[in-house]
């Protein structure tokens, strides 16, 4: 029996409607990538969210690259302080 990472891949044929096939090529455009490779979350997850995920990754690189972004040495720094204050809070509780 081979191992699961060397058996060869199964592949199935699917058919899209012609409106299915133009939102797919529509997201997969707006994603920067090939329609295949978004095929298997849109099967998985739906169109709707797909969609919705593309959009806000996009919106979110968006952001980052106008300089809206917060560092990641802030919010490891604010993420600590908040986890140090729990960590107080529930020491105090317990004595």
């Amino acid at each position: 029996m081979q191992a699961k990472s060397q058996m060869p891949a199964k592949t199935e044929a699917i058919a899209l409607s012609p409106t299915h096939k133009r939102r797919l090529a529509r997201l997969a455009r707006d994603a920067g990538c090939a329609p295949q490779d978004l095929l298997d979350d849109v099967l998985k997850f739906g169109f709707d969210f797909v969609e919705r995920d593309v959009r806000e990754t996009s919106r979110g690189i968006a952001e980052i690259e106008a300089g809206k972004g917060i560092p990641h040495d802030q919010v490891m720094f604010e993420a600590g302080a908040i986890i140090e204050r729990r960590a107080q809070k529930a020491v105090i509780k317990l004595a």
